[in-house]
């Protein structure tokens, strides 16, 4: 009687073992298959996720006060900001932004080399 029960144990003990061994072989292949297979498509899916072009909203109207002075008046300006781990030559990159921005090199290259997420050039 207990040659019996050892065996039906060790056939349960095996079976949980080929069933735990099946479940992460596939779990080792979904992962091989998101990683490998599919990598270019998740890529392409996280910056479509990351990147969005934004609306510029026209200016509002400029509100008076019961005098006809101005209390809130609409301005656009345009923002330069720089992603500083993105940068893969900041030499090369400080001297284009500082000819086009009308900045001195070394203090953009001082704002793009900065240990910051993002970095507010001009």
């Amino acid at each position: 009687m207990q040659g019996k029960s050892q065996l039906r144990s060790k056939k349960r003990i095996i079976s949980v073992f080929i069933i735990l061994l099946i479940i992460t072989i596939a779990l080792a292949f979904r992962l091989l298959w998101i990683q490998v297979v599919n990598s270019e498509f998740y890529q392409k899916k996280a910056l479509e996720q990351r990147l969005r072009l934004l609306k510029v909203e026209p200016k509002r109207g400029i509100i008076y006060d019961r005098n006809g002075k101005k209390l809130a008046v609409s301005a656009s300006s345009e923002t330069v900001v720089a992603i500083p781990y993105e940068i893969s030559d900041p030499q090369k990159t400080a001297q284009k932004l500082a000819a086009v921005l009308d900045m001195d090199y070394n203090d953009v290259y001082k704002l793009i080399t900065r240990k910051a997420y993002a970095v507010y050039v001009k």
